[in-house]
C-alpha cells in the first residue's frame, strides 16, 4: 500500500482551522492502488468539525486511510457485495432527495395563495388585541355561586381566608398557587362547599370572560399581583396574574418568513407524495399482494 503524503498544515496544525481555505483545495493526498487519493479543505472541516477533541491532522490522516482502503475493497471486487451496494444506496437516496427535490421545493417555491390561506388559517398568531394569562381559586357550591344567603356568605368569607392567606405567604409560582387549595380543601367541604384551582389560557379584555373577572384580571399590573375576591355567578374567585400580552398586528409581508418556514414542511410532503405516485406509475411498481399478506400474517 503506498504511503500517505499530506501537506498544507502550516495553518492546519489545530482546531478549529487557523486559516479559511477554499474548500476545494487539496489539503492531503496519497497514492492508492486504484490511483491517486485526495482530501479537500472543504471535507476536512466537516470531518474536523464533529470531533473537536482532535486535531486536523489526525482527521486528515484518517480520512486519507479510508480512502486507501476504499481503494482496496473496490481492487478485490467488494463494491458489488449486496451489502455494499445497499448501503452505497441508502447513502445516495438523501443525497438525490437534498440535490433534487429539496432544491426545487425550497421556501421560495411555496405559492402566494398557499402562504395567504395559512395567514388567514392563523390570524391568531399574527394579529389579536392584548391578552392576560392567569390562575384562579374558586369557592362554589355545584360550580355556582350559593343560592343560600348564609351559605353565600360563607363561600365570600372563605374566599377572603384564601387571598388573606396569599397576601401572607405569596405564591412563588403558578403551580405553588394552585396548590394553596389543598389547605382549604377540609373547610370547603365542612361548609358544603368546593373549592378548585384552575390555570386559564390567555384571554382578551372582553367577549370571553364574565366582566367582573376580565376587568379585574386586567387591573393588575405585575406577575403575581392579586385581584381582591371577584363575585361571579360561578362563585368567588382569588385571581392571580401570570402575565400580559401586548397586542399584536402583524402584516402577511412582516411574517412572510415565518409563514414559508410554517408551510413548507406541509407542501413537501404533498410534492413528495406526488413525485413518489409519479415514479410508481413511470416504472411500474407492483406489489405481490398474497406474498405481503402473508409476510404481514407472520
Amino acid at each position: 500500500m503506498s504511503g500517505v503524503v499530506l501537506f498544507a498544515f502550516a495553518v492546519l496544525a489545530a482546531w478549529p482551522l487557523s486559516a479559511q481555505l477554499p474548500d476545494e483545495t487539496v489539503v492531503a493526498r496519497a497514492e492508492g492502488p486504484l490511483g491517486e487519493v485526495t482530501v479537500t479543505a472543504g471535507r476536512l472541516s466537516r470531518a474536523a468539525a464533529a470531533q473537536p477533541h482532535r486535531s486536523p491532522r489526525e482527521v486528515a490522516q484518517e480520512l486519507v486511510v479510508f480512502e486507501i482502503l476504499a481503494q482496496a475493497a473496490t481492487q478485490r471486487g467488494l463494491a458489488a457485495d449486496p451489502e455494499v451496494r445497499a448501503a452505497v444506496a441508502t447513502a445516495s437516496v438523501p443525497r438525490l432527495l437534498r440535490a433534487v427535490f429539496e432544491a426545487e421545493h425550497g421556501a421560495q417555491s411555496i405559492p402566494r395563495d398557499a402562504l395567504e390561506r395559512a395567514y388567514q388559517q392563523n390570524i391568531t398568531f399574527f394579529v389579536r388585541p392584548a391578552l392576560v394569562v392567569c390562575d384562579h381559586i374558586l369557592v362554589t357550591k355545584n360550580k355556582k355561586r350559593p343560592e343560600d344567603p348564609d351559605l353565600d356568605a360563607l363561600a365570600a368569607n372563605l374566599a377572603a381566608e384564601v387571598l388573606a392567606s396569599l397576601e401572607r405567604t405569596p405564591a412563588r409560582s403558578r403551580d405553588d398557587f394552585r396548590a394553596r387549595v389543598d389547605a382549604f380543601r377540609g373547610a370547603a367541604a365542612g361548609l358544603g362547599l368546593e373549592i378548585f384551582a384552575e390555570a386559564l389560557p390567555a384571554f382578551p379584555r372582553t367577549g370571553v370572560m364574565v366582566e367582573s373577572f376580565s376587568a379585574a384580571a386586567f387591573a393588575l399590573e405585575a406577575a403575581g399581583d392579586l385581584a381582591p375576591v371577584v363575585q361571579t355567578q360561578f362563585g368567588y374567585h382569588v385571581v392571580r396574574l401570570d402575565t400580559h400580552l401586548e397586542p399584536l398586528n402583524r402584516t402577511m409581508a412582516a411574517a412572510e418568513d415565518e409563514l414559508r418556514a410554517r408551510v413548507l414542511p406541509d407542501l413537501r410532503r404533498k410534492a413528495f407524495r406526488e413525485w413518489t405516485d409519479a415514479l410508481t406509475a413511470r416504472y411500474g411498481v407492483a406489489l405481490d399482494v398474497d406474498a405481503l399478506t402473508a409476510v404481514e400474517g407472520d
